[in-house]
C-alpha cells in the first residue's frame, strides 16, 4: 500500500483550521486523518518547517 502524499495548500488548510478552533482531535475527523499527524503538521509549521522547499540534507558519511 502506497503512503498518501499531501499538497503544501491541503496541509495548511488543516493547520489553519486546527489553530482556529484549537482542536485538533476535531480537524483530524473531519479530514479523516490521524491527530498525531495534524499535531506534527501545526508543529512544523510554527517552527517554519512546514511544506519547505529544501529538505534535510542527509550526511555522507562512510562507515569503514
Amino acid at each position: 500500500m502506497k503512503r498518501a502524499s499531501y499538497s503544501k495548500e491541503f496541509k495548511l488548510q488543516v493547520v489553519k483550521e486546527a489553530i482556529e478552533t484549537g482542536n485538533k482531535s476535531l480537524i483530524a475527523r473531519k479530514y479523516v486523518l490521524s491527530v498525531g499527524l495534524v499535531h506534527r503538521w501545526v508543529v512544523e509549521y510554527e517552527a517554519g518547517r512546514l511544506c519547505s522547499a529544501e529538505k534535510a540534507a542527509k550526511p555522507n558519511v562512510k562507515i569503514p
